[in-house]
C-alpha cells in the first residue's frame, strides 16, 4: 500500500506487528506520513526512526525517543489549535 505522494510502500513484509499498528494509528489520525526507507518514516519536518530516534529538520535530535514522544511532539506541532494559529497569522 503506497503512502501519501511517496510512491513507496507504506508497508513493508518484514515490518513486526508494532510498526505496523504504529504507522495505521499515525494514518487514522490524519498525520500525512511518508515511509522514506524501511527504516524511516517522515510527517511534515518530523522523521521517526524504527529504532525511536526523533529528529526535526533540518537537524536537530528530539530529547526523548519513542512512539510516545513521537505523538506527544507531533500534537505539539501539528494539533490543529497551532494550525489554525498559523493560518490566521498569515492573514495579517
Amino acid at each position: 500500500m503506497p503512502g501519501p505522494n511517496s510512491g513507496k510502500p507504506m508497508f513493508w513484509p518484514e515490518d513486526p506487528p508494532e510498526l505496523k499498528e504504529q504507522l495505521r494509528q499515525l494514518m487514522d489520525l490524519n498525520y500525512r506520513v511518508k515511509r522514506m526507507t524501511k527504516y524511516h518514516i517522515k510527517i511534515g519536518e518530523v522523521n521517526y526512526f524504527t529504532t525511536g530516534t526523533i529528529t526535526i529538520d533540518p537537524d536537530t535530535r528530539h530529547k526523548d525517543k519513542g512512539f510516545e514522544a513521537l505523538i506527544e511532539l507531533l500534537e505539539l506541532r501539528y494539533s490543529r489549535k497551532n494550525i489554525l494559529i498559523l493560518d490566521v497569522g498569515k492573514r495579517s
